[in-house]
């Protein structure tokens, strides 16, 4: 007697099918656990920048080429912080007519963002309203300067500590 040879591709094939469907479920799973955040490096939407790149890193060069900013925090702790932004132009004089924007964010999250509006500035220093900040780890400090209408844009990488 003959014994009829069991054929593996049915199986093999409505196994991979399932695998697929298991993939995509896990897949719409795991997209919905973690929602994609908005990237805020040039404090606008990414619509925004999308469809204005050219014209902001244009003003953005012509910024550089006459003036200088710089955020005056290297640091950070948990609890309380105040920051000042410097901005001069290339002679380093100081610059009290220039308008600033801070963000004081997480680089994953926008769940912590801190906005920052200036209280008062001399010599080109701007002062901050001082912020808590109670997780450890990494941050970023990012500015936008406007002097007319020129801006720039500066990121600075900076770490809580206790």
């Amino acid at each position: 007697m003959d014994k009829k040879k069991l054929n593996l591709w049915p199986y093999a094939i409505v196994a991979s099918i399932l695998f697929i469907v298991f993939a995509c479920a896990m897949t719409i799973k795991i997209a919905l656990d973690n929602p994609v955040q908005m990237d805020s490096s040039f404090l606008n939407t990414y619509r925004e920048v999308d469809e204005n790149i050219n014209n902001i890193l244009e003003k953005q060069k012509k910024f550089n080429a006459l003036y200088h900013v710089e955020v005056l925090k290297n640091s950070i702790s948990k609890g309380e912080n105040s920051i000042k932004v410097k901005v001069v132009d290339k002679q380093n004089n100081p610059i009290d007519n220039a308008k600033i924007e801070v963000l004081i964010t997480r680089p994953d999250s926008v769940k912590f963002d801190i906005k920052l509006t200036p209280i008062s500035n001399s010599n080109g220093i701007y002062n901050f309203e001082s912020f808590q900040i109670e997780k450890l780890g990494r941050w970023q400090i990012l500015s936008k300067v406007s002097i007319g209408d020129l801006t720039t844009f500066t990121k600075q990488e900076v770490y809580a500590t206790n």
